[in-house]
């Protein structure tokens, strides 16, 4: 859907500023004003769904984060467009200690219907590759038997709500509280699958890693 057809539709006859966001590589952001209010017009990109990506659970997410005062609140919902309060602040800006808190909170939430398995989802971005004429990396088949042993190492492992997609540009800091955006590929699964995406891409020191671990899971030990 174009950004002007999703205006149209969701304020019909309505004076609406819009102004194109950065980031976004499945989907396409955009800061909108109308009535006073700024806000965020979420719109999905093309054959998203074969990355697994459901916009119905990302709303769902979305909404669920918001009650815990972690995501920006939900304005609407209309034909896999989102639209959300508008948070000023500095992308990118979140310390270890921030993101163990809300990974807390996050991962002692209520179920949600999105499911997402880190080890499943690899093995179909591989066949939906495969079965276009792509080339699977030659390290592919190594990495896949040590994800094995890991998965089988973390077989007993609760399955959690998890936002699955921590990079530094789904945080904003706005001066008092650091918020999360993007939950579209939320899901229950297991919270240490969330853990390698924020570590690498908050910079964390291996004492703050450590510091993180203990606030969001128990350790859990190999036979």
């Amino acid at each position: 859907m174009r950004v002007e057809q999703a205006v149209g539709q969701l304020w019909p006859g309505q004076h609406v500023e819009v102004e194109a966001l950065g980031g976004g590589i499945t989907n396409h952001n955009f800061k909108v004003c109308v009535g006073g209010e700024a806000l965020v017009l979420r719109i999905g990109g093309k054959d998203t769904a074969l990355l697994g990506i459901d916009r119905e659970h990302e709303h769902e997410a979305a909404l669920m984060a918001a009650r815990l005062g972690i995501g920006p609140e939900g304005v609407r919902f209309a034909d896999g467009v989102l639209v959300t309060r508008f948070v000023e602040g500095e992308v990118g800006r979140v310390d270890t200690a921030t993101v163990g808190t809300l990974l807390k909170r996050l991962h002692d939430a209520p179920a949600i219907a999105g499911r997402f398995d880190s080890f499943r989802v690899v093995e179909a971005y591989a066949a939906a590759a495969s079965g276009r004429g792509r080339s699977l990396p030659q390290a592919f088949g190594w990495a896949h038997e040590l994800a094995r042993q890991i998965e089988s190492l973390r077989a007993a492992a609760p399955r959690v709500t998890c936002h699955n997609d921590l990079l530094a540009a789904n945080f904003i800091d706005d001066g008092e509280r650091v918020w999360v955006v993007d939950w579209e590929y939320a899901g229950m699964g297991d919270r240490s699958s969330t853990w390698p995406t924020s570590r690498s891409t908050t910079g964390s020191t291996r004492k703050a890693r450590a510091s993180c671990s203990r606030r969001t899971a128990p350790r859990t030990r190999g036979p």
